[in-house]
């Protein structure tokens, strides 16, 4: 397996675990309705995960 295959899924596996806390913490935010500093943490991470993965494909 190639180094940019293994990049590529290591993004992948990252964005689908951030999604699946975001949506964790979304629901419980929900049922308790309050916001959870949590949630903006988990948001704000795959926001630079986002940025970041897009950063490094102008460079490649």
């Amino acid at each position: 397996m190639n180094a940019n295959l293994r990049t590529r899924l290591a993004y992948a596996l990252a964005a689908l675990v951030g999604l699946a806390l975001l949506t964790v913490c979304y629901f419980t935010q929900t049922k308790t309705g309050a916001v959870d500093s949590l949630t903006t943490a988990v948001g704000g991470g795959m926001m630079a995960l986002v940025l970041h993965y897009r950063n490094s494909r102008r460079r490649a």
